[in-house]
């Protein structure tokens, strides 16, 4: 396939306040994020996958797939903890349209190295290219380093969304950053899925880009981010990864994607385009007070409301 941009936005899915999906929203939101260069990634962590039903999942990547109308490719979120129901999802994803799964390391299973392979393999035959995704505070397990290694050599495992970290040989190790500096190549390609570890990852590791959070909220500002460092502009990327840091840190105070959601209806509120976010599906839930108080002052002051 052709390459793959370096910026996705990992979508939140609006909900109206009886928690169905803002379809029209969602819409608004893409072409708002493609306007601004970000390809749109769909049901992902911050797109609250887990409890989207079937129905909603096609009309999801359907509306992605329609609204972004080949102007940047879609990255569809199909990785469950079950691997007939991933190939099913991927390749539901596939007919609709997308160009690239999002497969995620296997949840609450905990798979050994053989039992990831052989999953991650299933999906990559199942005939959209696919991203693995690691992130081990919701799966409670790292894809495994030699896993990692063998598929990147399969022609349909385009990349790695490195959102993890594992104790190895007794010592905090970066999985993420080894990965990228080891196997980041012209085919196979590395994305931070940590606004705050972009900077590193792209400058002394060789990732490719981000599938960001934050640029939900801020696609402009968190885009110069990422093609400063791009072009090598290392100290103007600097300079705005450190006027972003609070806002970086202030999206992570609650579970994802309780505080961006909670951003975005803010900037919405002041009247800002392609910012619906609407309410929450249990279990997630409103935020806290303080949460709004620190992303409100965030907010107010890089001038977003």
């Amino acid at each position: 396939m052709s390459e793959l941009p370096r910026k996705f936005t990992a979508l939140v899915t609006p909900f109206h306040s009886d928690e169905k999906v803002d379809y029209a929203g969602l819409r608004e939101n893409i072409d708002y994020q493609v306007r601004q260069g970000w390809a749109p990634l769909v049901l992902g962590t911050t797109g609250e996958a887990p409890t989207i039903d079937s129905r909603e999942f096609k009309k999801i990547v359907r509306a992605a797939v329609e609204e972004t109308a080949g102007r940047l490719p879609v990255m569809v979120g199909t990785g469950t903890n079950s691997t007939k129901a991933t190939v099913d999802k991927t390749e539901i994803a596939k007919k609709l349209g997308a160009d690239v799964a999002l497969v995620v390391m296997p949840y609450y299973n905990k798979p050994e190295p053989a039992g990831q392979l052989d999953h991650f393999r299933a999906a990559a035959e199942a005939g959209l290219p696919i991203v693995m995704y690691d992130i081990m505070g919701r799966t409670g397990r790292a894809i495994d380093y030699g896993v990692i290694c063998e598929l990147a050599r399969h022609p349909n495992v385009v990349g790695y969304k490195a959102a993890t970290h594992e104790l190895k040989d007794g010592t905090f190790h970066v999985l993420s950053e080894m990965v990228a500096r080891e196997l980041s190549s012209e085919t196979f390609r590395v994305w931070s899925g940590d606004d705050g570890r972009t900077l590193t990852l792209m400058e002394g590791s060789d990732a490719h880009g981000v599938i960001s959070v934050a640029s939900n909220v801020y696609p402009e500002e968190v885009g110069e981010l990422v093609d400063r460092v791009a072009e090598g502009d290392f100290s103007s990327a600097a300079r705005i990864n450190a006027l972003l840091d609070p806002l970086f840190q202030a999206l992570f105070r609650e579970s994802n994607p309780i505080p961006v959601k909670a951003a975005m209806n803010l900037r919405q509120a002041a009247g800002y385009e392609g910012m619906h976010a609407g309410a929450y599906r249990l279990p997630m839930t409103e935020p806290r007070e303080a949460t709004v108080t620190e992303l409100r002052e965030v907010l107010s002051n890089l001038k977003l409301i």
